[in-house]
């Protein structure tokens, strides 16, 4: 009974390794965390984008509403500052997401 009990004790359930829940075909499959860098990637571009060059965007806001709207607008130093937030707030995300996909 010793030795029986040393086996199972041993013994590793497939399904104990999964990270992620995924199911195909309403069965429990183990998840490839591959998909992350389909999340990572868009998220680090955009918050580099935003955090590296924020006139692009101010500018297109200015465009926006002179073409929507006959009001003319004259951003602040804050609305720089936001979109550098912004951005960073996305690289940090993005970052995750790859932390999550590498070391699971």
């Amino acid at each position: 009974m010793g030795a029986d009990d040393e086996r199972r004790k041993d013994y590793k359930h497939p399904k104990d390794n999964i990270v992620m829940n995924c199911y195909v075909n309403n069965q429990l499959v183990p998840c490839d965390t591959s998909f992350l860098l389909f999340l990572a990637i868009p998220f680090i571009l955009i918050g580099l984008f935003f955090s590296i060059r924020p006139d692009l965007f101010v500018k297109y806001q200015m465009w926006s509403m002179k073409f929507f709207g006959s009001g003319t607008w004259k951003p602040s130093k804050r609305v720089y500052i936001f979109y550098r937030i912004f951005g960073l707030v996305f690289l940090i995300i993005g970052i995750i997401f790859l932390g999550m996909m590498f070391f699971q």
